[in-house]
């Protein structure tokens, strides 16, 4: 059933995201408490029943959660840039490498997701965080101390920097 899932997509109801968060768990469980020659045997199992490995079956799950997740990333980057005084100030150019560290984000949280809670919720972490350090990689072009670029009084008095 899962590999069915995996190979026929276009919007995945809740019961497919939890079978991919099964899959992901079950990876992060059996690459934590196993060496990697049994992990290589589990290869072996899966590539002689369903003629795919189950490395390329976790492979596939984080891509489509990937693929499937990117409206979640633009939601959070429209609710980042509306509360950020920083952000309104950015230009297009500017804003589209902000909204790629928000892909990297996402991309880092797949990567690090053990399957045990709401991917979402985790996944939010790591988005929000690579948007603050891109809001900073962004603004240290500017000449103006980092001291002023966070402080919201000296940005509300002077809109311009």
């Amino acid at each position: 059933i899962l590999i069915n899932l995996l190979f026929s997509y276009s919007f995945l109801s809740n019961n497919q995201i939890k079978g991919i968060s099964n899959i992901l768990k079950f990876n992060y469980i059996y690459q934590t408490k196993y060496t990697l020659e049994n992990y290589n045997l589990l290869d072996n199992e899966y590539e002689k029943h369903y003629n795919i490995s189950f490395s390329e079956i976790v492979d596939k799950s984080k891509q489509i959660l990937f693929q499937h997740s990117l409206p979640f990333v633009h939601s959070k980057y429209n609710d980042f840039t509306r509360e950020s005084t920083a952000s309104k100030r950015l230009s297009n150019s500017d804003k589209k490498i902000l909204i790629t560290y928000g892909y990297i984000g996402l991309w880092k949280a797949i990567h690090k997701f053990n399957g045990s809670t709401n991917f979402y919720k985790y996944s939010n972490i790591y988005i929000l965080s690579e948007f603050k350090r891109g809001l900073s990689d962004i603004n240290t072009n500017y000449i103006l101390p980092h001291r002023l670029r966070v402080n919201k009084q000296f940005l509300k008095n002077n809109p311009n920097f």
